[in-house]
């Protein structure tokens, strides 16, 4: 199936009904919203997803105070909520039972050849966008920052079309607008979805490579996102991971 061409449901909810078998069985343990990260613990482990602090909700409907001991099932509905926030916990949720892949810290200029291509990517990650820069044909980078040398979001529909490589940031499934970006790349394009909110997701996989991660030590993971840590204090307590469909 070419997900990309399927637009009858989010990317989001494809990955939660995936996610839904193992999430009916599991309740929230712990969790902390931190300034960067949420990060949230069941009886399978932790999880991550970006947290965006600027866009939380004044009228959010949930009491986000009192979710231990909610079950998954119905950290499942936060999707139909239309909150950050909750997607946020939804998403960390969701990866702290979704545990495909193997672990692998190739970095991906090692793994694919991106030289004369052209590369499309979501989010300035330095020093990854500075390898792919001494390669490629041309780098595009689409940020909501006002970062010297980005392209607003706004403006990847006109130059997707032309992509050879396309780097997403699991932050997209935070604020819905991953289907927003893959909708426009074309049918030759690969697509890698990266960082530690991206879920280790076999449908995800259907799509394109996933270089995501798992928690290791859940316990120092919770630390360190309460005291506002961001990835480069979590480094310490992830995994790196790998998933294409080649995994299963």
């Amino acid at each position: 199936m070419n997900l990309k061409k399927d637009i009858n449901k989010l990317l989001i909810e494809k990955i939660l009904d995936e996610a839904y078998g193992y999430l009916k069985n599991v309740t929230i343990i712990d969790y902390v919203i931190g300034v960067n990260y949420v990060a949230v613990q069941t009886e399978t482990g932790v999880g991550l997803a970006y947290n965006f602090p600027e866009t939380k909700s004044d009228d959010c409907c949930i009491n986000i105070t009192e979710l231990t001991g909610y079950s998954g099932a119905k950290i499942a509905d936060f999707i139909y909520k239309k909150d950050f926030l909750l997607n946020s916990i939804l998403v960390a949720t969701i990866n702290s039972v979704l545990k495909n892949g193997q672990p692998d810290s190739t970095s991906l200029y090692e793994k694919f050849d991106f030289t004369d291509k052209v590369v499309g990517m979501v989010g300035d990650f330095k020093p990854l966008t500075k390898n792919i820069r001494d390669r490629a044909k041309r780098l595009d980078i689409f940020e909501l920052k006002n970062i010297p040398g980005t392209i607003r979001p706004s403006f990847a529909k006109f130059l997707l079309k032309d992509t050879d490589f396309f780097i997403i940031t699991g932050s997209t499934f935070v604020n819905f607008t991953t289907d927003d970006f893959i909708h426009f790349v074309n049918d030759r394009c690969k697509i890698i979805f990266v960082g530690p909110t991206t879920p280790l997701s076999k449908a995800l996989a259907e799509l394109g490579y996933i270089a995501g991660a798992m928690v290791s030590d859940g316990e120092v993971c919770l630390n360190l996102v309460k005291k506002g840590a961001g990835m480069h204090a979590l480094k310490n307590c992830i995994t790196k991971m790998w998933v294409d469909k080649s995994n299963f």
